[in-house]
């Protein structure tokens, strides 16, 4: 029976009820286990991350949904996690965004970021990466 580490638990509650409810409903799905790696994030934390290129906005000129509290954005992955793996990531993403989509949750993953269902169309994939999306019906 899969369930989150505390690790991941205490990642999840940093992150808006929304996508606490897609990842709580998609973790009682038993389909895949899912490992929560961060939440919100703060501003020196994600400047870290742009310099270290796993972001392309570095949280002063350009705000990461991780950086709101509750945080709008969450990165997660399915175990085993293979960071190499981009068709294990694009696979998750869709498992995900059908869970948030059938609550009524707009979201869209780092593995297509423009939600067009191609994930050759952009520069920058960030396979783990999910956020709401505000201001769009389904």
């Amino acid at each position: 029976m899969f369930e989150y580490s505390a690790t991941s638990r205490s990642q999840l509650e940093t992150c808006d009820e929304r996508i606490q409810l897609t990842f709580n409903e998609a973790l009682r799905l038993q389909v895949v286990d899912i490992k929560i790696l961060k939440g919100h994030r703060g501003t020196e934390e994600q400047q870290r991350m742009f310099h270290e290129g796993l972001s392309e906005l570095d949280g002063i000129t350009r705000f990461s949904k991780h950086q709101s509290y509750p945080s709008l954005a969450v990165d997660a992955a399915a175990l085993p996690l293979v960071w190499t793996d981009h068709s294990r990531f694009t696979m998750f993403a869709g498992f995900i965004i059908g869970i948030a989509a059938s609550n009524g949750i707009i979201m869209r993953s780092g593995t297509d970021w423009n939600r067009n269902f191609s994930t050759k169309d952009h520069k920058f994939f960030d396979g783990p990466h999910f956020e709401i999306v505000e201001g769009v019906t389904s």
